[in-house]
């Protein structure tokens, strides 16, 4: 698959001395050339084939070069483009303005061939870098943003405050609420705010809290999550601090709902607890009918009832019949 040609290189300068000069000069970068002799023709030529980067001239009849940038920067299309000043003005004030205005370089006249060409050949490389980083951001938050759709956990991100910034669809599930009805609401006046009775309890005693203030990551499944339509349902998260270049800029909370294994764990409490019953009722059985055996047995005229003495009686029994 051939490649695509690239941008062009706007020209603007009302000398057609400094038109050729400048295009020679700018030949051997393989950039097509576009030439425009007043801040018109600039504005017309740019909006019909995106430059990559423009030379513009700041003394020219009609629109000077302050203002056609003015007008370029209008165009979003053209917001990002680079824009280089070129000028016989040498005064600090002059090129100020013009860095101001949004240009990314200033050339005085009479200009060094070598000078512009190494500041084009720079504010290109710099141009394409920053296009391949913004594509290959946008390539990472489509493939984060797939991600964090595909899971089936609830996520949210916390501001210092406790503020939903970021909710996935899993959290809008899980909580009834819509995506814009959370952000910018405190997950504590939301979810975090009662116990399993309805009894509230204050913010600072929860383990997000913790992570926010004391910038620790912590795992909890002792709480439970309130729900827009009012009930509540047991929560396991995880809630980890989130900092950039070593500043908290709050945290990242992920949380699922285990109501269904609550529920199991205490069924199978209870099954537990039933079953140590029914085993200490037929221990006591037991051990009541060997007591009624031997009451009306040949050990009937002994007295002791100690469980040692009970064993023993039984190996008496079993070793009996024998020599």
């Amino acid at each position: 698959m051939p490649e695509s040609q690239p941008e062009p290189i706007l020209i603007v300068d009302d000398n057609p001395t400094n038109l050729q000069v400048l295009t020679q000069t700018l030949e051997d970068l393989e950039y097509p050339i576009l030439m425009a002799g007043s801040g018109n023709e600039a504005i017309e030529a740019a909006a019909a084939q995106k430059p990559a980067l423009i030379l513009l001239d700041i003394m020219m009849p009609g629109k000077d070069g302050y203002e056609t940038l003015d007008e370029l920067r209008q165009n979003p299309a053209l917001q990002d483009t680079p824009v280089i000043f070129l000028s016989a003005l040498d005064d600090l004030e002059y090129k100020i303005k013009g860095l101001a205005q949004g240009a990314v370089d200033y050339i005085t006249k009479p200009f060094q061939i070598g000078e512009v060409l190494a500041r084009v050949e720079t504010h290109l490389t710099i141009s394409r870098l920053k296009t391949e980083l913004a594509e290959r951001n946008a390539q990472l938050a489509s493939t984060n943003e797939y991600i964090l759709e595909a899971v089936a956990e609830g996520i949210y991100g916390l501001d210092q405050q406790g503020r939903i910034t970021f909710a996935n669809p899993a959290a809008s599930r899980l909580t009834g609420y819509k995506t814009e009805e959370l952000l910018g609401k405190s997950v504590f006046d939301l979810h975090f705010y009662a116990r399993w009775d309805g009894s509230r309890y204050p913010s600072e005693t929860s383990g997000i809290y913790k992570t926010l203030h004391d910038k620790i990551m912590i795992q909890d499944d002792t709480e439970v999550m309130w729900r827009k339509a009012g009930d509540h349902f047991a929560v396991e998260f995880t809630c980890a601090p989130c900092s950039v270049n070593h500043h908290s800029e709050g945290a990242v909370l992920a949380f699922q709902d285990i109501t269904q294994r609550k529920r199991q764990e205490n069924t199978l409490k209870q099954a537990l607890t039933e079953v140590e019953k029914l085993k200490e009722k037929l221990q006591a059985e037991n051990t009541y009918l060997q007591n009624q055996i031997r009451s009306e047995g040949q050990f009937k005229d002994i007295v002791g009832q100690s469980r040692p003495l009970l064993d023993l009686l039984d190996d008496v029994e079993q070793v009996a019949a024998t020599s």
